[in-house]
């Protein structure tokens, strides 16, 4: 859990740092060069790739905590 939400930090503290130290020019730049869509759509695949290890992490957690009790039943019986 703490490897996962270091990276979720990490990933998001870079990021920050990027948009505070990047010049209004440059996201300009950046907004001409690429549409509109193609920033929408890497700022959604960013999201996506930093939300998507915990709920992976969460669900993982709740199949081993079903798999437990499960075989806790079976050896009851």
């Amino acid at each position: 859990m703490l490897e996962i939400l270091f990276i979720f930090i990490t990933v998001w503290f870079l990021v920050g740092c990027y948009v505070v130290t990047a010049r209004y020019q440059l996201i300009q730049k950046v907004f001409i060069t690429y549409s509109y869509s193609t920033v929408k759509l890497f700022i959604i695949v960013l999201c996506f790739m930093t939300i998507w290890p915990l709920v992976m992490y969460f669900s993982d957690d709740v199949i081993l905590t079903k798999i437990k009790i499960r075989h806790n039943n079976n050896v009851k019986s």
